[in-house]
Parts: structure tokens; C-alpha cells; sequence
């Protein structure tokens, strides 16, 4: 029997469809085969894959200074601000390449805009006694167990976060007035207890915390900074500050949110498989939109021809534009979500080799390095160290909606090469200091610190060679890091961002000295300008 021509189009294109079909599902099996054959490498490895493996440990509460920070937080709320968010203290505050102004040295509380005297700092002082006790007392607590419900994936709420970092601006706050005033004692004091809150979030397991607890020490090597610079501190005192600083771990920490993050998003990969409004809450979160459209039709007033049109064009719109977005829903989980949760897999083991590798003394330099260059070969390219990855406003593809975050979450290695380094830094600075104290002047080397200050030379966390370091005429001393590019550049400041002083962006690391009193004059009259 002879087929028509319109017979012989039908059978084609079901043929057509049929074999795009049984393609679609090849390929979906084979998608799927393929994570599921990397999950088994990686558990096999001893990888921790879910949530419930990786849920830190509950600490004994007498090491928990949690409720400690909760009724400090209380006492934060319910007290205004002031001029501790308009006009604060500065700390560490870089006016030239290599120098920094001592904020508790200044005659006033001052920058560009606004001007405050020490009093009015004294009586927003007085008025935080309380919650700085409670903040003190985090200095002989191990951590801070804030319960975060890791099995809610990232839809949990994050309250302390912000607070956090209040409350080490705060202590900064005070330790400035108490050098101001003399009390080397009530500064150290109040110095442990911003050192408490950076040991506090260690255990934390999300990346957004680590990214706090990094800040927050930033905060907190800036007031140490100040610290130095007193002729009031002790021995003892410097001892204490450096042995709690040296116990800082930024590494690891990472490493464990890195796994969380890891085992959250696969939670929610599976999630949206399961439910399709959980594909729309997670896409619209996402800044993906693949739900709804153009809105509802009309008025609702079907009296004339007219309007009836433009119901039926608003329904044919929206029936466009629902069943567009289901085709998308479809294509993800059928064609793109496997593949996109693989590329998320090997890019965050990535990640987490780099890390692990600077455990066993790799310089950070050569691991980022191969992390940077391993993610290329995956078709994941890095973004800027400060870049968030993509634009919340547009939003990633749905092929790639979680392996895109990939590169920008290496962000986070670079900044815990930051803190690392700067931590080795502080602890070294402190060290030298407390070789004045004792010998009168400042050692000819590092290594004359050893033993009777520090264990070891301190090492660079960059290139894993010994910090660069040389006494100066007049009392000073030059103390640097290779920097980002782990090149020596003979303890050059000059910032490679112009946009910013800040010592860590130099082209080396440099320690900053103490301006005198004519360069932080100088300073503020060209601010002026």
C-alpha cells in the first residue's frame, strides 16, 4: 500500500521524535550513571557526601560561649549605636604606603567628614559595660555552638552573623579607648574577647560564616596593631594575645564548610527532582525565572469585545510563557541537572584538595595555582577574587545554576591565604615586640626569636618560605609577606589597587610602623582638599 506525502511527514517526524527521545534518555541515564560513579569514587576515598555525616559535633557546654554572646547580643539591641557607626576609632588606619595612623595616639576621634572627642567615646564606653563583660568573658570559651539547622540546606536564618561582627567592632572600639586611657590591662582584656569571637565561628560549616569569622579577624589583627604599639603592655600579656592567635586555624574551618556546601547542594539538587515547587522557590532564589509570567488578565469585565480580546491575548501570553517554563523545569531535570551536580562535584573537590594541600605544606601560591588550572580544564574559569560570580539581577543558567558558583566561591581560598598570612604576621610582630621588652631593641633575625618567642622561623603561608624581615634604623623594623603574585619585591607597599591603601593589597605584604604625627597631619589635610 502507497503512503501519502502527509502520512510519510507524520511517520518521519514521529520518527524524528522518537529517536530524539531515546537519545534524551540515553543520555539522562548515562548523566546520571556518571555522578553516581563519582559519589562512589569520592566515598571510596572517604569522602563525607551528606549532611547528617558532616553535622559538627555539640561541644560540652562549659566550653560553649554561645548564650554568653546571645545575652551580649540583647544588650547590643537595645542600646543605639551612635558614633560607634558614624565616627568609631579607627584602627590601623593606612595613610601612606607602609604606614598607618595610631588611632588611640590622635588627639580626637576624626575622619574626612566627622569629628568626635574622646569623651563622647567615653560615654558610649560607659554606656556598653555591661555587654563588653559578657563579650570579655568569650576569652575562656572554645567556641560558640549557635545550632544552626544544617538539614533546612541554605534556608536556615543566619542571625548571629551581623552581630558578630558589631560586637568586634565594638571591642576594637573599646581596646582604642582603653589604650587612650592608659589601660594596657582592660585593652588585652578586651582584645581576648574579640580573639574569642573569631575562635568562636570556627566550627561553623557554611561558607558565609567563614567569610564573617575571616572579617572579624581582620577587625581583630587591626586592634592587635594598636595594641603594639603601647609602652604600657607586658610581657605576659603580649604572650597571651600571641599563644591565642598562633591556635587560629582559618584552613581547615574552610575545608569543613567547602564539604557542608557541598552536601547542602546536593540536598537541594534533590529536592527540586522530587518537587516542582521547590524547583520554582530554589530557581526564583536563584534569580532564575522559570515560574509565572506575565500576570493575571484583565479586569475581569467581559462586557465588551474588546476586552475579551485582550483576555484571550493575556491567556494565550501566559499559557506561552507557563508552558515555556515547564519545558525548562523538564530539561533540567532530564538533560542539565546531572551534568551541571557532576561539574558541581569536581569543581568543590577542587577546591577542597587546595586546601588540604596547604595542610601538608604546600605554599598557598602553588596550590591556588593548580586549582586555578584544574577548574579551566573542568570549563569552570575563576572570576575576580572579589567578584560574587554572576549578577543576582540576571542570574545563572539553569545548565549551570550550581556549578556556576563554582569559581566564585574561590574567593574563599584566596581570602584564607589573606588571613593566614596575616595571622603569621601578627603572631611574628608580637613575638618582636616582646623581644624589646625583654633585650632592649629589636633581634637582627627571625631566628633569633627561636625558642625563646616562637617554636620555628615563622613561614610565609604564600611561598612557604621564612617571612621577610630586617631591623631598621631609629627602631623600626621592616616585616613582610611575598604577597599575592609570591614574588619578592624587597618588602614593597605600594598597593596594586589604587583604590585602596590597605597593606594587603601591596605588591608585598608590609607590616605596617606607626606614622608620626606631621604624616597622619599631612594625611588628613589632603583628605581635606
Amino acid at each position: 500500500m502507497k503512503l501519502s506525502g502527509r502520512k510519510i511527514i507524520l511517520l518521519t517526524l514521529l520518527g524524528v521524535l522518537v529517536v530524539s527521545g531515546l537519545g534524551l534518555a540515553i543520555y539522562h541515564w548515562q548523566a546520571k550513571r556518571a555522578v553516581m560513579a563519582y559519589r562512589q569514587q569520592l566515598i571510596a576515598a572517604g569522602e563525607k557526601l551528606t549532611v547528617k555525616e558532616l553535622i559538627p559535633p555539640t561541644p560540652p557546654k562549659e566550653e560553649d560561649g554561645a548564650e554568653l554572646f546571645y545575652k551580649a547580643q540583647a544588650l547590643m539591641n537595645a542600646s543605639s549605636s551612635g558614633l560607634l557607626s558614624t565616627n568609631p576609632p579607627s584602627s590601623m588606619r593606612a595613610i601612606a604606603p607602609g604606614k598607618a595612623a595610631v588611632g588611640w595616639l590622635q588627639p580626637n576621634l576624626r575622619d574626612d567628614k566627622v569629628t568626635n572627642t574622646w569623651d563622647d567615646l567615653a560615654d558610649k564606653i560607659d554606656g556598653m559595660t555591661a555587654e563588653l563583660e559578657l563579650l570579655d568573658q568569650l576569652a575562656d570559651k572554645r567556641t560558640m555552638d549557635f545550632k544552626y539547622n544544617y538539614n533546612q540546606g541554605f534556608t536556615g536564618r543566619l542571625p548571629m552573623l551581623a552581630p558578630m561582627k558589631q560586637a568586634s567592632q565594638r571591642l576594637s572600639a573599646a581596646v582604642l579607648f582603653a589604650l587612650y586611657e592608659d589601660d594596657a590591662e582592660a585593652a588585652t582584656a578586651h582584645l581576648r574577647g574579640m580573639l574569642g569571637l573569631v575562635r568562636g565561628l570556627t566550627g561553623e560549616r557554611l561558607i558565609i560564616s567563614q567569610l564573617v569569622r575571616i572579617a572579624v579577624a581582620s577587625i581583630t589583627q587591626a586592634a592587635t596593631w594598636e595594641l603594639l604599639q603601647s609602652t604600657n603592655t607586658t610581657d605576659a600579656q603580649l604572650e597571651t594575645i600571641q599563644r591565642e592567635w598562633a591556635a587560629l586555624d582559618f584552613v581547615l574551618p574552610a575545608e569543613h564548610a567547602l564539604k557542608m556546601e557541598r552536601a547542602m547542594t546536593e540536598m537541594t539538587i534533590g529536592d527540586m527532582r522530587e518537587s516542582r515547587s521547590e524547583f520554582s522557590r530554589v530557581t526564583s532564589g536563584f534569580g532564575v525565572v522559570v515560574a509565572g509570567g506575565a500576570g493575571g488578565g484583565g479586569s475581569g469585565n467581559w462586557s465588551g469585545s474588546g476586552d475579551v480580546i485582550l483576555e484571550a491575548t493575556q491567556f494565550a501570553k501566559d499559557t506561552w510563557v507557563e508552558t515555556k517554563d515547564a519545558a525548562k523545569e523538564v530539561a533540567w531535570r532530564v538533560a542539565w541537572s546531572h551534568s551541571d551536580q557532576l561539574r558541581m562535584l569536581k569543581g568543590t573537590q577542587i577546591q577542597i584538595e587546595a586546601l588540604r594541600s596547604v595542610q601538608t605544606n604546600l605554599p598557598f601560591s602553588a596550590a591556588l595555582s593548580v586549582h586555578q588550572t584544574r577548574l579551566v580544564d573542568l570549563g569552570l574559569a575563576n572570576t575576580d577574587k572579589d567578584d560574587d560570580g554572576w549578577s543576582p539581577l540576571v542570574g545563572p543558567q539553569l545548565q549551570t545554576m550550581f556549578s556556576s558558583s563554582i569559581p566564585a566561591l574561590s574567593k574563599l581560598l584566596y581570602k584564607v591565604m589573606v588571613i593566614e598570612a596575616g595571622k603569621q604576621l601578627t603572631v611574628t610582630a608580637i613575638a618582636l615586640k616582646r623581644h624589646k621588652l625583654r633585650h632592649g631593641n629589636f633581634p637582627p633575625d627571625l631566628a633569633a626569636l627561636v625558642p625563646e618567642f616562637l617554636p620555628t622561623v615563622p613561614l610565609d603561608p604564600v611561598n612557604a618560605q621564612p617571612l621577610h624581615y630586617k631591623p631598621n634604623a631609629g627602631g623600626t623594623f621592616l616585616l613582610y609577606s611575598v604577597g599575592e603574585d609570591a614574588e619578592d619585591n624587597g618588602g614593597d607597599p605600594t598597593s596594586t589597587n589604587p583604590k585602596t591603601m590597605w597593606w594587603q593589597r601591596g605588591r608585598d605584604w608590609v607590616w605596617p610602623q606607626p606614622a608620626s604625627a606631621q604624616e597622619v597631619e599631612d594625611y588628613f589635610q589632603q583628605k581635606r582638599k
